[in-house]
């Protein structure tokens, strides 16, 4: 979806506004990953998504990347690999877990951005999807009929 300032400007909206739409009905979370650095910074509500507990600074990349379904994780970094040397936004569903035994699914959606005088970042939101709305499929999972 890409809304342009006018179309903004017209429904009288602010980023603000499309946060707490959205937040409204799934739990959202916001995301930044450094290339500089390879440090990944994240919001409270992301936090709450993958179980973890909230510092400011980075998160602990293995204890984040342990709460992704091990079939899911090898995808989730190729995609923001991709997004980082290719400078191009993703969209990815996988798996994740907040307590170590229930998986959810969780959109994640990135792009890269310029940062003058460094390699750049790649700033992203990840949501919970609804299973009722998820059409994610597995090569091992058939088609319920």
């Amino acid at each position: 979806m890409e809304i342009t300032a006018e179309e903004m400007q017209y429904f009288g909206l602010i980023e603000r506004d499309l946060i707490e739409i959205f937040s409204t009905f799934t739990p959202i979370g916001l995301w930044r990953i450094d290339l500089d650095s390879g440090h990944k910074f994240c919001c409270r509500s992301y936090c709450k998504l993958f179980g973890l507990t909230y510092t400011p600074g980075p998160v602990n990349m293995i204890e984040l990347t342990s709460h992704i379904h091990p079939e899911d994780l090898s995808n989730v970094m190729a995609s923001q690999e991709a997004a980082s040397v290719q400078r191009m936004s993703y969209q990815k569903v996988h798996r994740a877990t907040a307590d170590g035994i229930n998986y959810r699914y969780i959109c994640s959606i990135g792009r890269f951005r310029e940062k003058p005088g460094t390699s750049g970042e790649i700033i992203g939101v990840a949501y919970e999807v609804p299973p009722h709305r998820c059409e994610f499929r597995y090569e091992t999972e058939t088609p319920s009929a």
